[in-house]
């Protein structure tokens, strides 16, 4: 197990360097990637766990926070907010409809990724984009 560790940490190591070293949209795509595993690893493990989260939303809600913050800043951020928790809420809704009890908590699950993942990360772009 350790040696799968060290070597997941010697192939990643020079490619996060490299990718915070280049910045810009190519730290982006690296930030985005990574954050596209870490939303499915959350869904995945809250579906194991008996919910019924909304994965694709998960994932595509977390890269585009990334994508948005690194194209504009936090000029969309707002809106990208309101219109993730509309279509999950719509999702959960249907979900609701089609007989699942936990509607309700799977919107918060998912909706709770989004936001822990998604715009938790997306700071590391407004941090590498700082002036000096």
């Amino acid at each position: 197990m350790l040696g799968r560790r060290l070597l997941s940490i010697a192939i990643l190591a020079p490619i996060t360097i490299a990718a915070l070293i280049a910045g810009g949209w190519w730290l982006a795509l690296f930030i985005a990637l990574l954050v596209a595993l870490a939303a499915w690893e959350y869904g995945h493990m809250f579906n194991n766990g008996g919910y019924d989260t909304f994965m694709p939303g998960i994932i595509l809600g977390s890269i585009l926070f990334v994508v948005l913050r690194q194209g504009y800043g936090f000029e969309y951020a707002d809106l990208l907010i309101a219109c993730l928790i509309l279509v999950l809420m719509a999702w959960h809704t249907l979900q609701y409809q089609r007989g699942h009890e936990t509607a309700a908590l799977d919107f918060c699950i998912s909706l709770s990724g989004v936001l822990y993942l998604g715009w938790t990360i997306a700071y590391f772009i407004s941090i590498r984009n700082l002036p000096d």
